[in-house]
């Protein structure tokens, strides 16, 4: 009678670690957009300590459309690094054009942004693009470059 009880909960366990693993493998998993890295150029550093937002935003490459595709937004803190590093996922990224195919080649541009709210670049915001970004590249490197300064 022991070694049921002995053999029930050895079994039990083994399922649920099976059923746990095959989780892991079949689940739905998000595809990668984009990853890499943010820095900000060394003249600006003092400026980005003060500043506790980034927006990366996506725009497709080949449209002419001037909407946005996507926008990802995060918090950061470049009071310890000159650098922050992102990862952008479907899960991650606010959809501009819901009913759009996924671009092949994207646009960036890289905000530091004063106030924390979406929109327009404002006074006082940290900025820098980068062009022809493929779907998927795991080693983008955006530098922030300049300030906004007028409008």
């Amino acid at each position: 009678m022991r070694n049921i009880k002995l053999f029930t909960v050895i079994g039990g366990i083994i399922v649920a670690l099976v059923a746990v693993g095959l989780a892991f493998v079949v689940g739905e998993k998000s595809e990668l957009y984009l990853s890499g890295k943010v820095t900000v150029d060394p003249s600006l550093l003092d400026k980005a300590k003060n500043i506790s937002t980034v927006y990366i935003i996506l725009r497709d490459a080949e449209s002419k459309i001037p909407m946005p595709y996507g926008a990802y937004r995060d918090r950061v803190d470049f009071n310890h690094s000159d650098s922050y590093r992102f990862v952008i996922t479907k899960e991650k990224l606010q959809l501009m054009q819901q009913q759009a195919p996924v671009p092949r080649v994207f646009n960036l541009k890289v905000r530091l942004d004063n106030d924390g709210y979406g929109g327009v670049d404002q006074l006082g915001d940290l900025v820098g693009n980068q062009s022809d970004v493929a779907f998927g590249t795991t080693t983008v490197e955006l530098m922030v470059d300049r300030e906004i300064t007028q409008r």
